[in-house]
């Protein structure tokens, strides 16, 4: 009835408000457990925008936390599975734009300059060298290992570059679209 329906929804607002300190700076996506009439009451009332529409229906009391994690991972798998299919359409209308680069030189120079708003890397790869945080230069080297401890991941500073600028970064399974790079970058301008 609809007086039950607004006590649902107030305590479900009072786990947003718990959570939302927790949760407002991440990504992932969140699958809700809960008795199927439950899950359009929390979405409503959620702030997280990353709720997954689709969640586990039925009482999880009695559910190991294995058991859980095992219904929930087809969900955000197929999740992830769209949102790299989106992200690389994206990508795809932006690189004849000039809106996109995989060019490692061109996305490392726009990760300096917080120019990044989508940087996608290929799963596994990894490019030694280093990046001048200033400058965006990229000193690559010729053998595909670390060769002292100034030496790190390229692929992982710009990652982390591009985060700390308030991009988004995806890793993607191999695609013909990236031309032979580990990374692409689609551009904010």
């Amino acid at each position: 009835d609809e007086d039950r329906k607004k006590e649902i929804t107030k305590y479900f607002r009072a786990i947003d408000r718990a959570l939302w300190p927790i949760l407002r700076d991440e990504r992932a996506p969140l699958v809700l457990a809960a008795v199927g009439y439950l899950h359009p009451l929390f979405l409503a009332a959620s702030r997280y925008p990353y709720v997954l529409g689709e969640g586990i229906e039925g009482n999880v009391e009695r559910m190991s936390s294995e058991e859980v994690r095992e219904a929930a991972w087809p969900l955000v798998a197929a999740h992830l599975a769209n949102a790299e299919a989106e992200v690389l359409a994206q990508y795809a209308h932006a690189l004849p734009a000039g809106r996109a680069t995989n060019v490692l030189q061109e996305v490392a120079r726009a990760a300096v300059q917080g120019r990044i708003r989508i940087l996608l890397h290929e799963t596994g790869k990894t490019i030694w060298g280093r990046v001048n945080p200033s400058t965006g230069r990229v000193f690559v080297h010729t053998r595909p290992r670390q060769h002292d401890t100034e030496d790190a991941d390229i692929i992982d500073d710009l990652c982390e570059m591009t985060l700390l600028r308030c991009g988004e970064v995806f890793e993607i399974g191999p695609t013909e679209l990236l031309r032979g790079s580990p990374i692409g970058a689609i551009y904010r301008y």
